[in-house]
């Protein structure tokens, strides 16, 4: 109703999934869900209530450019959030909503993006970063580089971050691509025997504390395990090994630099590849079970030591007998490759 009220009836006891929606708005306690979502016990007699916070989205558009003035249609553009916390597995991946293509016009838009704080980066497509290389006299190379983020880059560094109020339609968020030094690059995934990695996907990101993954999940070559990155920008970086589920899987980081790897000789009218073999240990299984109980308030005395009767006991280790969902999180605590 008006004042944001409503009552539902359920038709019996149990466990059930309340969601709040309202096209053109999100949950406010986590803007990357489209509707507020919880799970609420329903016991006879008795009156749950639910408190949503929804928040209104917002839009951003904008126009993505090469140097000469041309439009770059087909280079993709993500926004990630600039205080996105950057550790773990799945550090910078944005939800599909947040990656728009660049069009005929050169155009792009996000018409529903939570408000907040974002970064941008932009990926031209293949064909424009081939054709962009160019090698000077001493042998470095220029180009657009496979994704432009680098401290070089001018335009870049203006637009991040991008700063969206709720409801707001952000525009003329255009972006020039001016060409830096780059890497042709090129790896190879074996085992710990030595033999090529079949059936394998990489990621490739900057490392430390810079922005997200750079390259969107690739497959490495089935035959040999062999993989090419046209242009990789200059900087630190690692490399992201998945056996399944990327971008949300575990992966296997190994870092690299390509401008310490050594040039390899190539064929006539190809770049010299940088190549380096990368040896991906084999993966291990963890398992195990998860129990859940009720805390009721005794018990909470209980864990603290102030409780010590047999009752305060049964109440601690009381089974929770209603269905459930539990995440499992494993995150690296040592350095990679160790």
């Amino acid at each position: 109703d008006a004042s944001g009220k409503c009552t539902v009836g359920l038709p019996d006891e149990g466990t059930y999934n309340i969601t709040v929606r309202r096209d053109g708005y999100m949950d406010a306690a986590d803007p990357a869900r489209l509707a507020h979502s919880e799970l609420v016990q329903a016991i006879y007699g008795k009156t749950v209530k639910v408190f949503a916070e929804l928040v209104r989205g917002a839009a951003l558009r904008g126009a993505v450019y090469v140097e000469d003035g041309r439009v770059a249609p087909g280079s993709v553009v993500r926004l990630q959030q600039a205080a996105l916390d950057w550790s773990g597995p799945v550090r910078g991946v944005s939800p599909a909503r947040l990656q728009a293509r660049v069009d005929a016009d050169g155009s792009y838009v996000f018409p529903l993006v939570p408000p907040g704080q974002y970064g941008m980066w932009i990926t031209p497509p293949a064909k424009l970063v081939t054709e962009s290389l160019a090698q000077s006299a001493r042998g470095e190379w220029t180009g657009y580089g496979t994704v432009v983020w680098h401290s070089s880059v001018e335009e870049i560094r203006r637009i991040t971050p991008v700063s969206i109020a709720p409801g707001e339609d952000a525009r003329g968020y255009n972006v020039v691509l001016r060409k830096t030094r780059v890497y042709p690059f090129a790896g190879t995934l074996r085992n710990s025997t030595g033999e090529p990695l079949k059936r394998a996907t990489f990621s490739i990101r900057m490392a430390g504390e810079g922005p997200a993954a750079l390259l969107e999940p690739h497959s490495a070559d089935p035959r040999n395990g062999d993989f090419d990155i046209p242009a990789l920008p200059e900087g630190s970086y690692e490399l992201l090994v998945y056996r399944d589920e990327a971008p949300f899987g575990l992966p296997y980081a190994v870092p690299f630099n390509p401008s310490l790897v050594p040039e390899t000789r190539a064929g006539a009218g190809q770049p010299q590849r940088r190549r380096q073999v990368f040896e991906i240990p084999p993966w291990s299984t963890v398992s195990g079970n998860i129990a859940l109980t009720r805390l009721h308030p005794d018990a909470l005395e209980h864990q603290t030591g102030s409780l010590s009767s047999e009752r305060g006991m049964q109440l601690w280790h009381m089974a929770y007998d209603q269905p459930a969902t539990a995440a499992v999180i494993l995150t690296p605590v040592a350095a990679p490759g160790t």
